[in-house]
């Protein structure tokens, strides 16, 4: 019930949605298997009927039709957290992230592979969301406008994988809370994308730099989100690690990047490079056996 009203809220103001996926993820990880699917598939019926019927209050006349848009929308939102959830339930963070990572750059590819012209596609629903003409804009404005029609699949890609990511995280924060916290701690401060995602990642960037093209862009932008989270958690690691007087840094850290989401979300790359390079030189493990040496006992 808290998860369908939580969905329902959705409805009406949309970070809601985050806390019913984070209980979605929740039953993912608590219960086993069976129990988890028959409360993920009661919800999603559930949740969907209620979608409908507003969509039907607000003047869709087809019951059927807005059921199956309903069922389709909850469905598309529940069900990748509920499967990355059990991933890292019986395997890890870590493989998790990286099927994600692997999938986000699948989809992306089947879809310039099956459809013909995202770009003119995004043009149109973006169009017809707009109060505006596009040719009221001014030349730059247009340049832009057609510009992020053209990677706008990478984007939303890119918002799912982070998306996704983050209310799984949320989710096993809360059972960690029962009483293996310290658990928790460990397994996000052990995550890693890999060297064959970060090889391919510094391939994609190294290809949109020599030859452009929006492609290449797309990659760049779907898997970004999963290295950020991973530069994020490797700093913050370094700074536990390296630093007696750790809080003021890592207040710093996180009001750094919260400052830098207003200025210029372009720094946020740097985090982002971070994550890629700690799948080759493994920052983390190297700090970690420093101070391993450092609280060694000298020798008598």
């Amino acid at each position: 019930m808290t998860v369908v009203a939580l969905q329902l809220a959705g409805w009406f103001f949309p970070p809601l949605s985050f806390f019913s996926s984070a209980a979605i993820a929740l039953c993912a990880f608590h219960y086993a298997l069976p129990i988890a699917a028959a409360v993920l598939a009661a919800a999603g019926f559930a949740a969907s009927g209620l979608i409908a019927l507003l969509a039907l209050v607000g003047g869709d006349g087809d019951a059927l039709r807005a059921y199956m848009n309903a069922l389709l929308l909850v469905a598309l939102h529940w069900a990748p957290i509920f499967v990355f959830a059990r991933v890292w339930r019986n395997a890890s963070l870590s493989v998790a992230v990286q099927v994600l990572g692997v999938l986000a750059v699948v989809v992306l590819l089947a879809a310039h592979w099956s459809l013909d012209d995202l770009a003119e596609l995004w043009r149109e629903q973006m169009t017809g969301l707009m109060p505006f003409s596009v040719d009221e804009l001014a030349p730059d404005g247009r340049a832009a406008f057609h510009h992020l029609t053209e990677i706008m699949t990478g984007v939303t890609i890119s918002g799912a994988t982070a998306t996704w990511t983050l209310c799984a995280m949320f989710g096993r924060w809360m059972q960690r809370l029962q009483g293996e916290r310290g658990r928790f701690r460990a397994e996000v401060a052990e995550m890693n994308m890999g060297v064959i995602l970060a090889a391919f990642m510094a391939a994609a960037t190294a290809m949109w730099v020599m030859r452009g093209g929006p492609l290449w862009l797309e990659i760049v932008i779907a898997t970004a989100p999963l290295f950020f989270i991973q530069g994020v958690v490797t700093a913050h690691r370094l700074i536990n690690l390296r630093v007696e007087n750790r809080k003021p840094w890592l207040i710093g850290l996180y009001a750094g990047l919260f400052v830098s989401l207003w200025l210029d979300p372009r720094i946020l790359t740097v985090i982002i490079v971070l994550g890629v390079l700690e799948n080759f030189v493994k920052l983390r493990r190297r700090c970690l056996q420093i101070r391993r040496h450092d609280d060694e006992p000298p020798a008598s």
